[in-house]
């Protein structure tokens, strides 16, 4: 917005740290060199800020509604456009900086913003009120992945003339237009609700919804070339999306962070903090809190405000509650409130008892929309309620780091509890709730053949435990290759380049056949293959979307996820589910929106027939290939979303998630010599001009996909395995992590590196063990990858980006 320089700068250091101050003395230092913006969350915050830079001899004006009520913006306008090139010190509210139309005299300006903004503003129009201007203002642009597509204006001027008439807008419409006009934002839609209504007039039917969803998110323009103050950056929802979905770059600004105290807590820190929870197996939230706890009309969150004032002991403390809270707290003599949000505030350093039963769970069509941008519940927990939670301590007598006194905090769950301890680096968390809080969960008929039955299945998978082919002269970098991609690079039709072979056991590199096609020959490929008639599916060939490079040790096979290479389409098989053949071309191509058509070809499985006929497979094709294994699970996890959004789950749809791995092969499309009523194929959008309309990005859908976790929190009492535990047999742990309903995070990762370091177990065979668990449940399969992903963080497991 200011600076040619695109790099954001960071100072985060924990609370207390004295990020404010060293700014103040940074400032003091360079008043000379340029003018300075400060911008802060609060005025408040911006009043203790001036009352520091004035110590330092500076003389900053501060422009806030306080000081101009009726222009705000148009008085820091002047201001800026009438400084000098140099020494003017500016202070004003995020909420004014983030609607500055443009800058006078920019390049004159450096900002530093205090304080880790809010990245999203969820909306739900309701379409009864705001048809009209919805489809006035706004239209479609980028899709993004299989559910979402970015908003753009269709005249920005209109939009803007609109915008300056507020009289003929709701409060609920100008913010939400204001965000589509803003070069500061990225706003998103629904694509099921859009389709439903923009592109097919669904709006008044039955059944038919009346909200139409977006969320608004902060693009890197307002950070570019900045310096952003704050506790935990690197934990925030705006660091993982700028991050993430932007590429932006962040590098710690030196000058302001060599003059901190401290860039983590020191240990008498956390020595000092007592940390109390109430909940020990549920989250907490606002529907929980009004709910009954008993037959005697007592809530949940009386009986949690009894059990927190018992363990206060009627000593003096802090408080926060949400907006709408009634409770006892407020006739506790002893209490004293302070608000939700409290970033920077000092005058509560004489405390040391914070009681915070705060509930700021989004709502879940908000919270999914988060998902669908690549930030998963826990990270999106973290950075807000986590965060509040932390910044609201460190108000307290633990913000003075050369004080001794104990501190104590009482929140509503483990889970908060838990994110406590990492940040202050203590080792415990003490549970002080009542035994009326507990769950009683019996073990189910299921959970019990489950655990009678893990022995078995481990035998099982024993035998389908397969060798992979493996070759030490298997060249995929040919010329032929090499001129083909030229090719492209000059215009020409996308080119897929697909491994064939025989069957599943071969293992030498003469086994596996390369070759390339444009859309139209691979269609007619396929076509021709499929009307081969064949009494075995083994009579065919199999087919990978997937091209392999030796990578791993001579010993290996070659079709391991340690040699993907690249991938040029994403093959999905369905296992004779509830989706049909017809369903699933409704959902990707005839009743898909504008935007939502994709290219794909679909043909019968051998197996289908009469009595199962919703075996087939799809081949759907990438406009790029796919050069990292993340961006291929990427695109099949959006699809999943998109069926599910349809009405077909992981289970009634029939996918297999196998297709998931990078690394499975199929047969060929065929016909069934005894099921030929059975033969179907068919494509749609895969002509050259077709694939580049609806052919997958798998790059774009990688930016909006929920990167698995591979932290792996050490508090003690949680599943901490002593070393002599790491000698258990296979059995024992799958036995383990079959029988439990939570915390398997830990566990999956102890056993993972049993798998490694005591059953001495190559990379592949410790995939297929670990997957092996999953079993289609998507959260263990994220603990699985985020496992993975530590052990070749700490090089027990060979990284394919490294070899």
């Amino acid at each position: 917005m200011i600076n040619l320089d695109t790099v954001i700068r960071t100072v985060s250091a924990p609370c207390s740290s004295g990020k404010t101050y060293s700014t103040c003395k940074y400032l003091a230092e360079q008043e000379k060199r340029s003018n300075w913006l400060y911008v802060a969350p609060s005025k408040k915050l911006l009043s203790q800020t001036k009352t520091q830079l004035v110590e330092h001899g500076l003389k900053p004006v501060l422009i806030t509604s306080d000081t101009h009520k009726n222009n705000v913006v148009g008085a820091i306008m002047r201001h800026m456009a009438c400084s000098e090139e140099s020494g003017s010190i500016l202070l004003i509210t995020w909420q004014s900086y983030q609607i500055l139309p443009f800058f006078e005299n920019n390049q004159n300006w450096r900002v530093i913003i205090d304080e880790v903004p809010q990245v999203d503003n969820f909306y739900a129009l309701n379409l009864r009120q705001h048809m009209d201007e919805l489809t006035k203002f706004v239209q479609i642009g980028e899709v993004v992945n299989e559910t979402l597509a970015t908003v753009i204006p269709i005249d920005s001027g209109e939009l803007k003339r609109h915008l300056e008439r507020s009289d003929d807008l709701t409060k609920t419409i100008h913010p939400f237009l204001s965000d589509v006009l803003s070069p500061n934002r990225d706003v998103f839609v629904d694509l099921k609700t859009w389709g439903d209504f923009a592109e097919r007039g669904d709006f008044g039917k039955k059944d038919a919804t009346t909200r139409i969803y977006f969320i608004s998110m902060l693009n890197p323009l307002l950070f570019e070339g900045h310096t952003l103050l704050g506790a935990n950056i690197e934990d925030s929802l705006l660091y993982s999306w700028l991050r993430n979905y932007h590429s932006a770059e962040f590098k710690t600004n030196h000058q302001i962070n060599k003059n901190l105290r401290f860039t983590a807590h020191p240990p008498q820190v956390g020595e000092r903090l007592r940390i109390n929870y109430l909940l020990r197996d549920r989250g907490f939230s606002k529907y929980l809190a009004g709910k009954p706890l008993k037959d005697d009309g007592r809530t949940w969150m009386e009986a949690l405000d009894k059990a927190a004032l018992i363990a206060i002991k009627g000593r003096p403390f802090l408080f926060s509650v949400n907006a709408d809270y009634s409770g006892e707290l407020f006739n506790a003599p002893n209490g004293t409130q302070i608000p939700v949000v409290s970033h920077g505030l000092n005058s509560y350093m004489d405390h040391n008892i914070l009681y915070f039963p705060v509930a700021l769970n989004r709502a879940p069509r908000h919270l999914h929309m988060l998902n669908e941008l690549g930030m998963d519940g826990e990270m999106v927990k973290n950075s807000t309620i986590h965060e509040v939670i932390y910044q609201a301590l460190m108000r307290t007598a633990l913000r003075n780091p050369e004080s001794d006194v104990v501190v104590e905090c009482i929140v509503p769950e483990f889970t908060s509890a838990l994110r406590l301890c990492r940040a202050f680096g203590t080792m415990s968390a003490k549970w002080i709730g009542d035994e009326e809080f507990v769950k009683k969960i019996a073990m189910t008929s299921s959970q019990r053949t489950r655990k009678a039955n893990a022995g078995k299945r481990h035998n099982r998978h024993n035998r389908l435990n397969l060798n992979l082919p493996h070759s030490d002269n298997f060249s995929l970098i040919t010329k032929e290759r090499e001129e083909h991609m030229a090719e492209q690079g000059s215009g020409y039709a996308p080119l897929y380049a697909v491994t064939f072979h025989k069957d599943i056991y071969e293992k030498i590199g003469d086994d596996f056949y390369l070759d390339y096609f444009e859309p139209n020959e691979f269609v007619r490929e396929m076509r021709s293959y499929s009307k081969q008639v064949i009494e075995e599916k083994t009579a065919t060939y199999m087919i990978n979307s997937t091209v392999f490079e030796k990578r791993n040790n001579a010993d290996e096979g070659l079709r391991c996820q340690a040699n993907y290479l690249e991938s040029s389409m994403m093959i999905l098989d369905f296992d004779n589910g509830d989706l049909s053949i017809d369903d699933f071309i409704d959902i990707f191509w005839n009743k898909a929106g504008r935007g939502n058509k994709r290219s794909f070809l679909i043909a019968n499985s051998f197996s289908r027939s009469s009595e199962q006929p919703n075996r087939f497979r799809v081949f759907m094709l990438y406009k790029q290939p796919a050069t990292s294994l993340d961006a291929h699970k990427a695109v099949f996890d959006s699809i999943v979303n998109r069926l599910e959004h349809s009405g077909y789950d992981s289970i009634s749809s029939g996918l297999d998630r196998a297709c998931r791995t990078g690394n499975q092969s199929f047969y060929m499309p065929c016909t069934n010599a005894e099921n030929r009523d059975w033969h179907y194929f068919n494509a749609f959008g895969c002509t050259t001009r077709g694939v580049d309309r609806h052919g997958v990005d798998p790059y774009v859908y990688l930016r909006t996909a929920i990167k698995p976790s591979s932290e792996i929190t050490k508090v003690v009492g949680i599943h901490d395995k002593a070393k002599d535990e790491v000698k258990k047999p296979i059995v024992e742990w799958k036995e383990e992590i079959n029988g439990m309903s939570w915390g398997r995070r830990k566990v999956v990762y102890s056993f993972a590196l049993a798998l490694v370091t005591h059953h001495k177990l190559s990379q592949c065979e410790v995939e297929r063990h670990l997957y092996a668990l999953a079993n289609g449940d998507p959260n263990l399969d994220s603990h699985i990858e985020g496992a993975l992903s530590s052990l070749k963080n700490k090089g027990y497991l060979a990284s394919p980006a490294a070899a």
